[in-house]
């Protein structure tokens, strides 16, 4: 599904450019992405579901203003494979698979913790999602569970990252990010939230 929408997430990365460039502060724009692994907790349900992870990836657009030496203030925009698996013993114990598709909003709170050639920072923050298509895979059959969910996500996000300088003013980001969700995004019968480890790696570049 990502192609369709890699307008919408490209046309958010020249929004953060152009907010950066009416500024006069030591503005970093960047890209990143990489692999989540992806789950879900689930209540109100009987106790022989299993719970397992999905792989999924991640693609995103960064815009990044310091406030001071150790603090910035970052802001990810992007798309996100959520989800997870499932096996229910009652039914089998056959593997259900859920897709999750999602783009969002992300500010972040970033501290270094480490100021030196190499950075590394405690990262901070909440995202803001918008469901754009939601699928179940059981028994080899595939079909939509998007009406079955809430539109709106939210999801408290906290990692660490490292950042190497590799060009003047260039520096490569790798990050690691658990994801947690903080609202109920199905609309019947059970509480459903996101649960998911991000994995990144990009870039920022500084504008001044």
């Amino acid at each position: 599904m990502l192609p369709k929408y890699l307008s919408k997430i490209i046309f958010l990365l020249f929004v953060l450019i152009f907010i950066s460039s009416i500024t006069n502060a030591q503005i970093k724009i960047g890209l990143n992405g990489g692999v989540n692994f992806a789950s879900h907790t689930i209540s109100g349900t009987s106790s022989d579901i299993t719970l397992m992870r999905k792989t999924g990836f991640t693609i995103g657009a960064i815009a990044e203003y310091p406030i001071s030496n150790n603090f910035s203030v970052r802001l990810n925009a992007g798309y996100i494979q959520r989800g997870g698996k499932n096996k229910i013993l009652s039914l089998g114990n056959k593997e259900n698979k859920f897709f999750y598709e999602y783009i969002e909003l992300s500010p972040y709170i970033t501290y270094k913790v480490i100021n030196s050639k190499i950075f590394a920072k405690i990262i901070g923050g909440l995202s803001f999602g918008h469901l754009i298509n939601a699928d179940v895979n059981s028994n080899g059959n595939n079909f939509s569970i998007k009406d079955n969910l809430y539109l709106f996500n939210i999801t408290s996000n906290f990692g660490l990252e490292i950042e190497i300088p590799i060009l003047a003013k260039t520096s490569l980001i790798l990050n690691g990010i658990y994801s947690l969700g903080l609202k109920n995004i199905s609309r019947y019968g059970i509480a459903l939230k996101t649960n998911d480890i991000n994995l990144n790696i990009g870039f920022l570049y500084g504008l001044l």
